[in-house]
């Protein structure tokens, strides 16, 4: 290849990752396929409480229930959103980086994700569902402004689609519970 060509689409591509960083999108995808030997289908995955913002939902007066898809979703969100060490009854459920991989960036974002994708994986309670793990990424709510979004892409047994579970940060949860009793308490 020419040098005179090859420069400028380096300088380029650059400056496009420069801009989607500026906006807050990153993205982080396995050097290695990071594949795993799944056992379970989703259809599998026991029930769960249903969850709203970490609050229990009732229906017709009971407790509202998931199960599958939906309960397997709602049980990573929690695995993501707990720092590890912080139940005392599991001191190793839990991630690492719960808050900060919300803000970090390029390198130090992409260490994070690797990190995340190989603790996802290697969780007992995960490890039986998820056959591969294809990329995490972040974005805003919206693209000036917004609250980040992490969303993790994976196949999981039993499903023929990708699965995505989108997360939000959870002191940015915190917060808006918070301004809600809050504003509760004033009315």
């Amino acid at each position: 290849m020419d040098f005179k060509v090859v420069l400028p689409l380096a300088l380029l591509v650059g400056f496009i990752e420069w801009i989607k960083g500026l906006f807050g999108f990153y993205t982080w995808e396995p050097k290695n396929r990071m594949t795993n030997t799944a056992t379970k289908s989703i259809k599998t995955y026991p029930k769960d409480l249903k969850l709203k913002d970490g609050d229990i939902c009732l229906e017709n007066g009971d407790l509202a229930l998931v199960s599958g898809e939906e309960a397997f979703k709602q049980h990573l969100q929690s695995f993501i959103s707990i720092t590890i060490g912080e139940l005392c009854y599991a001191p190793d459920y839990g991630c690492e980086f719960v808050d900060s991989i919300f803000y970090a960036r390029n390198k130090e974002f992409k260490r994070q994700c690797e990190h995340l994708a190989r603790v996802i994986v290697e969780n007992n309670t995960f490890r039986e569902y998820i056959e591969e793990v294809y990329a995490i990424s972040r974005k805003k709510e919206h693209w000036l402004y917004g609250k980040p979004i992490l969303c993790v892409e994976f196949k999981v047994k039993g499903l023929p689609n990708t699965l995505a579970v989108k997360l939000l940060n959870v002191n940015d949860l915190l917060k808006k519970r918070q301004k809600r009793k809050k504003h509760e308490a004033k009315v």
